[in-house]
């Protein structure tokens, strides 16, 4: 298997991804930074990136990558409820959601454009 290595490798990334999102996500909230819906766009971009980590790291598994990944979404919400410094907003999930499909697009323009040999 030619491309195991690169599996690994984003499989790598997958961890430290996951790893330094939640991290984000738990720690103490830092306040309004007085750009609106800069927190979306955050989420979104998070997801993106989780999304081609994922993608890229389990290709054959690309259905059970996205309800990963919502779920990731939906605990960081729910736990976030829960502490003191944080809120929970399901249009947070939204953005994931949003996050894992820009994800998934780049993960085909990559695979696509690998196909090819450039």
């Amino acid at each position: 298997m030619a491309d195991r290595p690169e599996v690994l490798g984003w499989r790598m990334v997958l961890v430290v991804g996951v790893l330094l999102t939640a991290w984000l996500a738990w720690s103490p909230g830092h306040g309004p930074h007085g750009v609106p819906h800069l927190d979306k766009v955050k989420h979104c971009m998070a997801f993106a990136a989780l999304g081609l980590a994922t993608f890229r790291a389990f290709p054959r598994w690309q259905a059970a990558g996205v309800w990963a990944l919502l779920g990731f979404g939906v605990l960081i919400e729910l736990i976030q409820a829960g502490l003191p410094t944080r809120s929970a907003e399901w249009p947070d999930v939204l953005a994931d959601a949003l996050g894992i499909a820009l994800g998934w697009l780049i993960s085909q323009a990559w695979r696509r454009a690998a196909s090819i040999n450039l």
